[in-house]
C-alpha cells in the first residue's frame, strides 16, 4: 500500500468537517448539515465549523473581558464590567406565569452588577459591558447586546445587532430595561443605532427562518418565483444563516464608540458600499484573533488552527457584492484580510471597501474523507 505524504494527510484534515474529526467535541451532523453535503455545499459546513471555533474561544470564561479590557486600556478613561447572562422571562411585563426562580436570579445578578459598578474608578468616564439574555431555561439559546455608559453625560447606549426597525428587535426592550435596572432610571437610555431592514447588521440573529424578510420579493432587484424547496435552500445557505456573531457585534460597537464613531453611520457606509455585514464582522474577528496583543487564535487548539485559517476568511453566498439579485447558485468566496498593528486599524479594516472578492473552487472530499463523511451522514445526531 502506498504511504500517504504529509501534504495529502494535511489536505484530508483541512477538508474534513470537525464532526468527522472529533465527534465527541463537535457532535454529529444534524439534518441541515446532511442536506448541505448532499447538495454540494460541503464548504458551508466547513465555514460553519470555523465559526464554531470562534464561538468556543469567545465563550471561554474571561475572554470577552480580556478583549474589552484591552480596549479600555487603549482608549483612556474607560472601564469594563464583567459579562453576564440574564434570564429573559424575568423582564416580561405579563408576570402571571413567570418562574419566580428566574426572577430571583435576575435580581441577584442585577444587584451584583450594581455593586461592581460602584467600585469603578472615578476617573473612568465610560463603562462598557457585554450582557446576554437566556431565552429558555431548558437550553443555552440566547442573544448578546452591548452597553456603554458615559458617566459625565449620564447616558447609556444599548446596542442590539438584531435591530431592524425604529422599535428595535424583539430583544431590545429587554436590553433597555436591563440598562435601567443596572445604570439607573436617572440616566438617558438610547438604543444604538436605529437600523432598518436594509442596514441591519444581523437581521435574523444567524437563523434565517426567524423572519420572512430575507425572501420578500420587494427587497430584490430581480425577483424570482421559487418553489418552497428552492426557498429553503436559499435560506439555509444565505449569509444570514452564517452570521451568528452577536457577541462580536457587541464588541465591535463598543470599539467604534471608543474611537468616537457612531455605529449607525458605519452601518450606512457598509450599506452604501454594498458590503455584506457578515464579511464586516468576519474581517473584524480575524483582525482581533491575530492582533499581536491578543492573539486569540492561540486559544484554538493547535491541530485546528490551519483549519480555521483555511475556512474562516470565506463566505458561502449567491450574492457576494450585495446586488440583491436572487439566484440559487452558491459559491465559496474568499475576501481580503490584513493584519493590523494597532486597534484603530483593526476596527477600520472591518468596514473598508471591498475592492476584490475572489471566487474559489468548491471543496471536494478526498477519497479517504469521503468514506468517513458517508459513514457519519448515516449516523443519527447524538442527543
Amino acid at each position: 500500500m502506498m504511504k500517504r505524504s504529509r501534504s495529502q494527510k494535511e489536505r484530508t484534515f483541512l477538508d474534513l468537517p470537525l464532526e468527522c474529526q472529533d465527534p465527541d467535541k463537535f457532535g454529529y451532523f444534524d439534518d441541515e448539515q446532511k442536506s448541505m453535503i448532499r447538495n454540494d455545499a460541503l464548504d458551508l459546513v466547513l465555514i460553519e465549523n470555523a465559526s464554531e471555533l470562534v464561538r468556543q474561544v469567545m465563550m471561554e470564561p474571561g475572554i470577552i473581558e480580556k478583549v474589552l479590557t484591552l480596549l479600555s486600556q487603549t482608549y483612556e478613561g474607560c472601564a469594563v464590567l464583567p459579562s453576564e447572562t440574564f434570564p429573559l422571562r424575568a423582564r416580561i411585563e405579563e408576570k402571571k406565569d413567570m418562574n419566580t426562580g428566574t426572577e430571583k436570579e435576575y435580581e441577584q445578578k442585577v444587584n451584583n452588577m450594581k455593586k461592581i459598578l460602584k467600585k469603578i474608578p472615578k476617573n473612568a468616564n465610560c463603562v462598557s459591558a457585554i450582557f446576554g439574555l437566556r431565552v429558555s431555561d431548558k437550553n443555552e439559546s440566547g442573544h448578546y447586546g452591548s452597553f456603554i455608559f458615559y458617566k459625565s453625560l449620564l447616558i447609556v447606549y444599548v446596542f442590539d445587532s438584531m435591530q431592524a426597525t425604529n422599535d428595535g428587535s424583539e430583544y431590545t426592550h429587554f436590553f433597555m430595561n436591563l440598562a435601567r435596572d443596572i445604570f439607573g432610571d436617572d440616566c438617558i437610555h438610547d438604543y444604538d443605532p436605529h437600523f432598518n431592514i436594509y442596514n441591519s447588521l444581523q437581521l435574523t440573529g444567524g437563523f434565517s427562518f426567524n423572519t420572512p424578510l430575507m425572501l420578500d420579493v420587494e427587497e430584490y432587484n430581480e425577483p424570482m418565483i421559487l418553489n418552497e424547496v428552492e426557498e429553503d435552500k436559499i435560506r439555509i445557505q444565505s449569509t444570514e444563516s452564517q452570521n451568528h456573531f452577536c457577541y462580536m457585534w457587541g464588541i465591535w460597537s463598543i470599539h467604534l464608540r471608543m474611537t468616537g464613531r457612531d455605529p449607525y453611520d458605519v452601518a450606512v457606509k457598509i450599506q452604501n458600499l454594498h458590503v455584506d455585514p457578515l464579511i464586516v464582522i468576519k474581517r473584524y474577528i480575524w483582525a482581533l484573533f491575530n492582533y499581536k496583543d491578543l492573539m486569540l487564535i492561540n486559544y484554538i487548539p493547535e491541530k485546528y488552527r490551519d483549519f480555521f485559517r483555511q475556512h474562516f476568511p470565506v463566505v458561502w453566498t449567491n450574492d457576494p457584492l450585495r446586488t440583491l439579485k436572487r439566484n440559487t447558485h452558491f459559491y465559496r468566496y474568499r475576501f481580503p484580510i490584513a493584519e493590523c498593528n494597532n486597534l484603530d486599524r483593526c476596527i477600520a479594516l472591518s468596514s473598508d471597501e471591498l475592492k476584490v472578492i475572489n471566487v474559489e473552487d468548491k471543496t471536494r472530499p478526498t477519497p479517504e474523507s469521503e468514506e468517513l463523511i458517508k459513514c457519519l451522514l448515516a449516523t443519527k445526531r447524538r442527543k
